[in-house]
């Protein structure tokens, strides 16, 4: 169900998907961030990777992606370079331009979306429920 979602939403025009990752790339992809993915985001690295909603771009992996969208470079320097370090509990998956990023909370059991401040170093609220409904809600604000 949840991968005929993702198609769904791929089918968009202001939407641009990947051709998804494999399970083995999902499983190094896991073990080199030291987490286990949520099963949403681990249909939506299978079924499609990555993802750009118009100017949004999501983090991924497989086949094609554009490098800078990678989850494992982009969480390993998020967690270890950047001047204010993002929690380990914390998958960022979208970068909203000014250093702050929308993350999945795997210390929730319902893996819902918060939002990162990166200057304040804190979480500022839930926004979405799961992942599925973000990426949603957001091609829905962008077809708007």
């Amino acid at each position: 169900m949840i991968e005929e979602q993702l198609k769904q939403i791929c089918s968009n025009p202001i939407v641009t998907c990947g051709e998804g990752a494999t399970e083995i790339d999902i499983s190094n992809a896991e073990k080199s961030l030291g987490l286990k993915f949520p099963e949403q985001f681990r249909s939506y690295l299978s079924t499609i990777g990555w993802l750009e909603i118009e100017a949004n771009e999501l983090y991924g992996l497989g086949l094609n992606i554009p490098e800078h969208l990678n989850i494992i470079s982009n969480t390993e320097w998020e967690r270890n370079e950047a001047e204010e370090s993002l929690p380990k509990h914390l998958i960022p998956f979208l970068n909203d331009g000014m250093g702050n990023h929308y993350c999945i909370d795997i210390n929730n059991k319902h893996s819902k979306v918060i939002f990162w401040d990166y200057e304040l170093q804190e979480q500022e609220g839930i926004k979405e429920k799961d992942f599925l409904t973000f990426i949603q809600s957001l091609v829905e604000e962008c077809s708007e």
